[in-house]
């Protein structure tokens, strides 16, 4: 049908994708082939318009963007005109406009504990259904997409940026930014395992794992005991702390009351009595909420025997472990062994002996050293040449006749010991620690 020449046509509004205060006006092109362009009709009342005479729309456009204020309902009409000024009816009128959100409030919460829930305030002025989003949510938080309500529990602490958007799947998206704080809260903080959790040896590298529920960052202390009982003063132990944010690793005196220091990666190795820690083979790498520590120990045999692993960790806010038993270690005992003497055979009144003993410990763990010139180790000590180096003192002793009474003399002195079966010159005994090797004259008396 057609009127004054024109043809009816539909006017529509299109989705708009860009983020700018237009809407998007479309229309079916009049089929009548005098068509000179169209008239944009537009209001903010029902079939009250005002003709947007500054525009007119060319016969081969068949689309215009309305700059629109958010917020207001408007109401749209197009008809035709010819080269003559005939214009057609209106098209059938067509209502939109652009939704509003309200700019939010800058908003604030605590990692594990629920947040009070968050609306958006959007509205269509034209009645539409509006589809909300936000991005940049703090983690443990979402978007309810149809309600605009954003409820949740906080998982991480930080700052957060948030852009929230409102649209009606037709006008431009509106847009408004806001930031919400998380604070840390209360952490929750576990010395969570060791491996291997049980085990025998003198060296070992031990991975210690702590989790803390806000996040390993907060942790400011690792710490292990080996130690057959945790005690608030462990002297003679083997304790470490470890600095999980600069690196800093400590192993506590003999005495259980300073601390030697180093870092991570150092070319260094800690040592007390009781065992010892290489640096170069340790690390601490921190991981979401996890903390891993592995700690390359070695152990002396002065501590030997059954340990438990102690494992202990501390967060920025106060909140601990406390001491926790995660495994046990046995550290095996010292082995001594007299490896050799020489000569091994021979005769004659006068010899030089060179004795060695090894000791697993180390050559200085010796308390004594001992030599027995007999015929068979199952004979009586009384009426042979029996005797011992001891190296607190420094000194060599040989047994009496009777077996009951020991001679000394310090080594290097010009004192003679002797009994009926032998003689040892002191100064002649020489001792060194590499492997306990004693020389000694001995001379055997006829």
């Amino acid at each position: 049908m057609t009127v004054a020449g024109c043809a009816f046509f539909l006017l529509a509004l299109v989705p708009c994708l860009a983020e700018a205060q237009t809407l998007n006006l479309a229309w079916d092109a009049s089929p009548t082939a005098n068509i000179s362009g169209y008239y944009i009709y537009a209001g903010t009342s029902t079939g009250n318009y005002n003709v947007l005479s500054q525009v007119v729309v060319p016969a081969g456009q068949t689309t215009y963007a309305f700059q629109a204020t958010p917020g207001v309902k408007y109401f749209f009409a197009v008809s035709a005109f010819s080269a003559d000024g005939t214009e057609s009816s209106r098209a059938g009128e067509v209502i939109g406009g652009i939704p509003t959100l309200t700019q939010p409030a800058n908003a604030s919460g605590t990692v594990g504990t629920a947040i009070t829930a968050v609306q958006l305030g959007g509205n269509d002025p034209d009645g539409g259904t509006l589809a909300y989003s936000a991005a940049g949510l703090p983690p443990g938080l979402s978007l309810n997409t149809a309600t605009g309500r954003i409820t949740g529990t906080p998982t991480t602490a930080g700052s957060f940026t948030v852009v929230a958007g409102v649209t009606d799947g037709i006008a431009p998206v509106q847009q408004r930014s806001f930031a919400w704080t998380i604070a840390p809260g209360a952490a929750t903080i576990t010395a969570a395992a060791a491996s291997p959790a049980t085990g025998t040896g003198t060296a070992q590298t031990f991975t210690l794992t702590y989790t803390d529920s806000v996040g390993a960052a907060d942790l400011v202390t690792a710490s292990v005991l080996f130690d057959a009982a945790q005690s608030a003063n462990p002297a003679n132990s083997c304790a470490v702390t470890v600095s999980p944010r600069t690196g800093l690793v400590s192993l506590l005196n003999d005495a259980g009351t300073s601390w030697a220091s180093g870092t991570i990666g150092d070319q260094t190795t800690l040592q007390n009595s009781q065992c010892s820690l290489a640096l170069a083979n340790s690390s601490v790498t921190p991981s979401g909420n996890n903390l891993t520590v592995n700690l390359a120990m070695a152990f002396s045999p002065v501590f030997a025997g059954g340990k438990n692993t102690y494992l202990y960790a501390a967060g920025a806010g106060g909140q601990n472990s406390g001491w926790v038993a995660r495994g046990n270690w046995t550290v095996p005992a010292a082995v001594l062994t007299a490896v050799s003497a020489s000569p091994s055979t021979g005769s004659g009144t006068s010899q030089s002996f060179s004795l060695q003993y090894s000791d697993t410990a180390g050559a200085t763990d010796i308390k004594t050293a001992w030599a027995w010139f007999a015929t068979s180790a199952s004979a009586s000590s009384a009426n042979s040449c029996l005797m011992y180096y001891e190296r607190s003192s420094d000194s060599v002793y040989l047994l009496n006749d009777a077996g009951t009474v020991w001679a000394s003399a310090r080594r290097g002195a010009s004192t003679t010991l002797q009994n009926a079966q032998c003689s040892i010159a002191a100064r002649t005994v020489t001792a060194t620690y590499a492997m306990l090797n004693i020389t000694c004259a001995i001379t055997i008396v006829q």
